[in-house]
């Protein structure tokens, strides 16, 4: 006997739904692919429509506009053109509505068919469409919906960059970026030190940040830029590794009187261990060219970690090369600096190839602008069980915190820290701001002694005296 299937009369049938949408989809697609435009009531529904598609996709598949948009290019390529033709197709919250945009309709499907292409047909392109004309030519007439939502990416990058001209008003840290240009003291990122010395070897001159292209200098090098870390994920599985360690190794001793291992041979202790590659993202003040103004940006610190059965093995260098055995120069056993070298067989392909933002060398800092599509690459994306965070106690859990960005992303709890610094316990603003504070002092200690002796001369020039 066959089995018996009982439909319930009051309850609709999703599939038979779907199925009328679909047909009734494919004919307004079909219908509007003849059509030279979109009509003036609905290009700006459409467009506000086709922003918030994307920023779904792009944060559902990792996907960026130069990806999406590639196709709008002659050549296909990406890169700085295909980024720039998303103004002409999206229209963000808040936005003026008077901007240009295309108004062709088959040039929107085009690029809903890239992305189709681009998710392996995970995004179904009929459904896309639905997403996009739903609200217009679709939806009952008379009924039009407006996308007007308050994107939580944008506000919280306009926070961030309040907090950077808080701080610039109250720490005057654009003076401060000139009288680093100078380049009487350097400054060690290390000991987090400065120093006088005869050669000068920190960079600290404005820098031209753009989204997709990196600025990049190697940590000997790191300016003493205001700094907060705010998260560390691991980026590569453990591996095993070996330290040897030794008080009579070959060394060389840096400006702080610290020595690194060049050679150890003899006894040496040997420690086993697993080293592991992170990424640490850090909201930094930086004097950001024309005009070295002090505007926030992101910076990404690719440290080495080491662990053994006791827990983890702290160095002196964790921002090593990975390119031959990485370069710790010690290790600190019960707060005592030995000289060490790490000795690792590292893999050729440390499944790094996800990562965005590689930078030339992995002792090298990258410095990225705090842009709508930087921040959501960086924070709108769920949190890895393995990420550590900077924010004291706080970490993610089932509540749900007054904020914007989704439940369980890397963006909520930097939201959370910047609108409820009391509730949660870790006051981001006031944590920056103690860090320029400390950084202009101990700066200024070095500074104005060897500022007001060069002013000294000028005078005794001026008053004809000799040197």
């Amino acid at each position: 006997m066959g089995k018996l299937v009982f439909h319930d009369p009051h309850r609709p049938d999703a599939d038979a739904r779907r199925v009328r949408m679909r047909e009734r989809v494919a004919w307004r697609v079909s219908e509007l692919e003849k059509r030279n435009v979109f009509s003036s009531n609905d290009l700006s529904t459409i467009a506000r429509n086709m922003w918030s598609l994307t920023q779904r996709v792009r944060r559902k598949h990792n996907l960026s506009q130069e990806d999406i948009y590639s196709c709008t290019v002659e050549d296909g390529s990406k890169g700085t053109k295909a980024s720039k033709n998303a103004r002409y197709y999206e229209l963000p919250p808040h936005a003026s509505a008077k901007r240009y945009l295309t108004k062709r309709p088959a040039k929107y499907f085009r690029v809903l068919k890239e992305i189709s292409h681009l998710t392996r047909g995970s995004e179904n392109f009929f459904d896309l469409a639905e997403e996009l004309l739903g609200t217009t030519v679709l939806a009952p007439s008379g009924n039009t919906i407006d996308n007007t939502e308050s994107d939580h990416v944008s506000l919280l990058v306009d926070q961030l960059n309040a907090l950077a001209a808080r701080i610039e008003s109250a720490c005057k840290v654009s003076t401060y970026f000139k009288q680093l240009s100078r380049k009487l003291v350097s400054y060690d990122v290390r000991s987090d030190q400065f120093y006088t010395t005869e050669r000068y070897d920190t960079l600290v001159d404005e820098i031209q940040i753009d989204p997709t292209d990196p600025w990049e200098i190697c940590s000997d090098e790191a300016p003493p830029w205001p700094s907060l870390p705010l998260f560390r994920e691991i980026l590569t599985p453990k591996f095993p590794c070996a330290v040897l360690s030794s008080n009579s190794a070959s060394c060389w001793t840096d400006r702080a009187g610290r020595r690194w291992a060049r050679e150890i041979s003899g006894d040496a202790a040997r420690h086993v261990a697993f080293a592991s590659l992170w990424m640490e993202v850090r909201l930094t003040i930086a004097p950001v060219a024309p005009h070295a103004s002090a505007k926030p940006i992101f910076e990404l610190r690719f440290p080495t970690r080491l662990e053994n059965d006791d827990g983890q093995i702290r160095v002196l260098n964790e921002y090593t090369y990975w390119s031959g055995d990485p370069n710790i120069g010690a290790i600190n056993m019960h707060d005592v600096l030995i000289p060490a070298l790490l000795t690792a067989d590292i893999p050729d392909s440390p499944g790094l190839d996800h990562l965005r933002f590689k930078p030339s060398e992995f002792c090298y800092f990258l410095y990225l602008p705090i842009t709508d599509e930087i921040t959501r690459v960086l924070l709108d994306r769920p949190i890895s069980p393995e990420t550590e965070y900077s924010f004291g106690g706080l970490t993610p859990s089932t509540t749900r915190l007054p904020v914007l960005f989704p439940h369980g992303s890397l963006g909520s709890l930097v939201e959370h820290t910047l609108l409820n610094p009391e509730q949660a316990g870790f006051d981001l603003s006031a944590l920056l701001e103690k860090d320029a504070r400390s950084k202009i002092a101990h700066f200024c200690q070095l500074y104005e002694p060897r500022h007001q002796a060069i002013l000294r001369t000028h005078q005794d020039r001026l008053d004809g005296k000799e040197a």
